[in-house]
């Protein structure tokens, strides 16, 4: 049933568990298997390096999601596959805090487990939510996932690691209880036009995608080590300027255009470096930089996770759109963690990170316009068809009928024997069948 609010545009009960059951998803995924702060500690904890372990989490789901991606899965059991997902990595989370080794075997399956997870919310997400709707519920779910690490990783580096560890169990339960609620209830503008080939336009979600994300790994691999001497002044500040960039657009969403969004979002990456090369290596260096780092990933992440949520809509097949942008973001991380690690060996290492860094935006400046233009075309494509199915719901029985038989492709005196009526009262009813749907005749009907 749909509601009018103050903050939604089309409101159902589903939306608050699709907003709950991934955003405490995402909160345990920042805090802990994400390179997060209660796998910093665990690393600390039991002496081994930190570097690999999240990057058997990242990159073996890629190959899986591949895989996934490229056959036709049907859109099956997304229920099943949150709830599933969330018990392996609940059972692995266990595991780990109980001092089980096999790290590297536990990380896979938890990685395996949190791409299907997504999967399958990706389902509720696409078909529940209106269209105008996305952004803003996209933008809470991402909010709430990163006021939970950014509590974590207050409690770690205040020295409460244990209520830090139990806290993210209970953040875990809580998303499984809400994953428990979600229902198959459809919104009323959904599209889901399967007979589409959308191809390009999944390579151009997942390009930007791409683009965006590797500034992502290579700032938690080069530029945040760097600021470690000063990081007990800074913690209460990083991940902030993130939230706050995300609630200015959820309050703003219905006047801001996206594309330049998206022009502010990689503008601001680009010149985040820029800003740590100028003031350098200092608290100022520090605030500047992660402002604007922060605030060109968090409009970046969700005007394109909305994005691929309207696609979604458009075209149905949330499973295999969510796969391959799921690649895309993974394989982004992994390959700017491995370049944050080999630049950082490098004296020239800072020189390199921003050639990386204005490369993707001058790349990203040139995909964004296309991606948008299709996008945008079809969306207006979609709200005609609508219109027009609203003008034919509003024929009478009778002309209803005729109209049926006219899309088939029958003729007229096919369509006067079939329903037992004389020519004379045919053409009265195509007249006023062309009436009501505003068209000239036959000819622009959509005759199958």
């Amino acid at each position: 049933m749909l509601v009018k609010s103050k903050i939604f545009n089309d409101y159902n009960k589903n939306y608050i568990f699709i907003i709950l059951s991934y955003g405490f998803f995402l909160g345990w995924m920042l805090s802990f298997p994400y390179n997060g702060p209660i796998y910093e500690y665990l690393s600390y904890w039991y002496s081994f390096s930190g570097e690999y372990y999240p990057l058997a989490y990242i990159g073996v789901p890629i190959v899986f999601l591949v895989f996934f991606g490229i056959i036709k899965t049907k859109e099956k059991y997304p229920k099943r596959l949150t709830i599933y997902s969330l018990v392996v990595c609940f059972a692995g989370n266990l595991l780990l805090f109980f001092g089980v080794t096999y790290w590297y075997i536990i990380f896979t399956f938890m990685g395996i487990a949190s791409v299907l997870f997504v999967i399958g919310w990706s389902y509720f997400y696409t078909i529940s939510v209106s269209y105008k709707d996305k952004i803003k519920v996209m933008g809470f779910t991402i909010v709430l996932g990163n006021l939970v690490l950014y509590l974590i990783n207050i409690m770690v580096k205040l020295g409460f690691e244990t209520y830090a560890m139990n806290s993210l169990l209970v953040v875990l339960s809580l998303s499984l209880l809400a994953s428990n609620f979600l229902t198959f209830e459809k919104s009323y503008d959904y599209a889901f036009d399967t007979s589409k080939n959308i191809k390009k336009l999944v390579v151009l979600i997942s390009a930007i995608l791409f683009l965006i994300n590797i500034n992502d790994g290579l700032s938690s691999k080069l530029i945040e080590p760097l600021f470690m001497e000063i990081e007990e002044h800074i913690i209460f500040y990083k991940r902030i300027p993130y939230i706050m960039a995300i609630i200015v657009l959820v309050v703003f969403s219905d006047k801001l255009s996206h594309l330049s969004s998206f022009y502010i979002a990689v503008f601001l990456l680009g010149m985040s470096n820029v800003a740590l090369m100028v003031l350098g290596i200092n608290e100022l260096g520090f605030y500047v930089n992660e402002t604007m780092l922060q605030w060109g990933l968090g409009i970046g992440d969700l005007f394109i996770w909305t994005v691929v949520g309207h696609v979604g809509h458009l075209y149905g097949r949330p499973y295999r759109i969510t796969s391959f942008a799921l690649v895309s973001l993974l394989t982004s991380v992994f390959i700017g963690r491995i370049l944050g690690i080999i630049f950082s060996s490098s004296p020239d290492g800072g020189l390199y990170t921003i050639a990386v860094s204005f490369t993707t935006v001058f790349v990203t400046i040139l995909v964004i316009p296309k991606l948008f233009e299709t996008i945008d075309r079809e969306v207006v494509k979609i709200k005609e068809e609508n219109k027009f199915e609203k003008k034919v719901n509003n024929l009478t029985e009778r002309e209803l009928e005729i109209y049926n038989l006219l899309v088939k492709g029958k003729k007229n005196h096919e369509i006067a024997e079939e329903l037992f009526i004389t020519d004379n009262t045919l053409k009265t009813h195509l007249r006023n069948i062309y009436k009501k749907l505003n068209v000239a005749g036959k000819k622009e009907l959509p005759i199958e």
